[in-house]
């Protein structure tokens, strides 16, 4: 039988991890317990969650967000098995959609298959007019990390997306907002 040589651990080396976790934390718990932006609306008692979203685009924003929101700048975690409402408008001056997509490696050029059953707006890939509404409810009854996207050929690359999680620990929706990407 082979036996491998431990190198000896120094302790400085054990205390590093442990002192770079409890930097983080604060930031971490911070993120954590911060409150749901006003177009994510649960309803704890029915196990629902309405999540309102507007495509439009901010002034002299290069391109069109959802409800405020770019390149993923939250991600909203919701319970398995709950419900989710999903009211969507079209504010923009040109066709928008939304659907929600398993995450991948890359975005998707456009619209493709649905992550849930009636998890996307009428015309995902044409896009809906100005002006425009919508409204679906799917139950989110797969865990795992999803896209909230516009399926326009083009949007959702462009930035035009939210970060969705199923979360099966989660007994109530919350949502972190991520740090906004560095400008070249």
């Amino acid at each position: 039988m082979l036996q491998y040589a431990q190198p000896p651990v120094k302790p400085e080396i054990m205390r590093l991890p442990f002192a770079l976790l409890l930097s983080t934390l604060p930031a971490l718990v911070a993120a954590q317990s911060a409150p749901l932006p006003a177009w994510v609306r649960p309803d704890a008692a029915s196990r629902s969650v309405t999540l309102e979203l507007v495509a439009g685009r901010a002034i002299g924003a290069q391109g069109a967000d959802l409800s405020g929101v770019t390149r993923g700048g939250v991600q909203v975690v919701v319970p398995s098995g709950w419900i989710v409402k999903l009211d969507w408008r079209n504010d923009d001056s040109t066709t928008h959609s939304f659907i929600v997509q398993q995450e991948r490696e890359k975005l998707p050029e456009r619209a493709g298959e649905p992550a849930f059953l009636y998890a996307y707006s009428r015309t995902p890939v044409a896009g809906m007019a100005s002006g425009r509404t919508d409204h679906t409810q799917f139950v989110v009854d797969s865990p795992g990390w999803y896209w909230i996207l516009c399926g326009v050929p083009g949007h959702a690359i462009g930035g035009e997306y939210i970060s969705f999680r199923v979360d099966p620990a989660a007994t109530l929706v919350s949502a972190i907002v991520k740090p906004a990407p560095q400008q070249d």
